[in-house]
């Protein structure tokens, strides 16, 4: 045959072998072990995409990948560790999740960018993000000796993602389709929706639907989880990606500000009220060390447009009259409240603290 390659005949036939190699893993291998089997068989089609040319393998590359990604997600492996066969599942989805990654490298060999290497590499993130979740659900539920409360677990899930959004991240002058140019903003999004919409709204300490209450030491507590440590991410991400994708890199910026602004907030609140924060009341010398917060934000924002050179500090620049003007602007509001008694009782003590500072 003078060109395998673009050949239907080699096509069907390989297609064929995909198919009866897909029955054999379906009928020989027991369920909770089939997601390192179709992912072991995505290696195998990769391998042999690299070394012969077939289009047809990296059809069945993918489909072996698509495959370990639905038993993956399956009862025999998610169901099997919540009934207590966890170290198996974990087994499982590490070996699958590295099988991808190879398969994804030989994928990548023959052709970049590859749509079909993109795609085996985004199943091995979710195949080993999935296997972060069940540990961490194990965790929860006191398999570590002791359980983990709501806020924490959700916490760790959004942060899971957002480390997972890291390894998918385009580097500078790497070559992408589609698919790879958008996993990683995808992971990234969900992690900041995990937080956002769990962390900040329906568990909040002081606002949330199911208020948690937050133990431990000042700073090193939940809160940096839930909080301090996703806009750590955020920024790392907008620091990564800002020289050659700024429009993103500025939006994870302004969402890493604000949860940064959220997790100060939250430890002056537990400064005042300690670990039940949920209390509807706020203290003049509360409110006034709210209004020094935004205070110094204003401050330290125009500060840094005006010493940070280059692109950076022309967009830090842009913005910096209406951030730095609103924050001053609503600080002094909040310490004027303070200082007349708008809060609650204590307006000496609130009065007392802005002549000092």
């Amino acid at each position: 045959m003078a060109q395998p390659r673009a050949s239907t005949a080699v096509d069907a036939w390989a297609v064929a072998g995909a198919v009866l190699a897909f029955a054999g893993v379906e009928s020989l291998v027991g369920a909770d072990w089939r997601t390192a089997a179709h992912a072991g068989l995505a290696f195998v089609f990769a391998f042999a995409l690299h070394e012969r040319g077939w289009r047809a393998l990296a059809w069945a590359a993918l489909g072996a990948g698509a495959l370990a990604l639905a038993h993956g997600f399956s009862d025999a492996t998610v169901g099997g560790a919540m009934a207590g066969g966890l170290l198996q599942a974990l087994a499982t989805l590490g070996l699958a999740a590295g099988l991808l990654f190879a398969a994804s490298w030989s994928a990548a060999k023959v052709r970049t960018p590859s749509s079909i290497s993109e795609a085996l590499s985004a199943g091995a993130i979710i195949l080993a993000l999935l296997g972060v979740f069940l540990l961490l659900r194990w965790i929860a539920a006191g398999g570590a000796g002791a359980p983990l409360d709501r806020f924490t677990d959700s916490a760790l899930r959004g942060c899971a993602l957002m480390a997972g959004a890291h390894m998918a991240l385009a580097r500078p002058r790497q070559k992408l389709g589609r698919i790879g140019a958008w996993r990683g903003h995808v992971l990234l999004a969900l992690g900041v929706l995990q937080i956002a919409l769990s962390n900040g709204l329906m568990l909040n300490p002081w606002w949330g639907l199911s208020p948690a209450a937050i133990g431990g030491p000042a700073l090193f507590n939940a809160l940096a989880l839930g909080f301090a440590a996703p806009a750590a991410l955020l920024f790392f991400a907008a620091r990564r990606l800002y020289a050659h994708q700024r429009e993103p890199a500025r939006a994870y910026a302004g969402a890493g500000a604000l949860m940064a602004l959220v997790w100060a907030a939250l430890e002056i609140r537990r400064a005042f009220h300690g670990a039940e924060m949920a209390a509807p009341f706020v203290l003049n010398t509360e409110g006034a060390a709210y209004g020094l917060l935004l205070l110094s934000a204003g401050v330290l924002n125009a500060a840094f447009a005006q010493r940070w050179r280059g692109r950076v500090g022309a967009d830090l620049r842009a913005i910096s009259d209406g951030v730095a003007g609103g924050a001053m602007a609503l600080g002094g509001l909040l310490l004027l409240l303070s200082l007349i008694g708008g809060w609650d009782r204590g307006a000496g003590t609130g009065f007392a603290l802005v002549l000092a500072l």
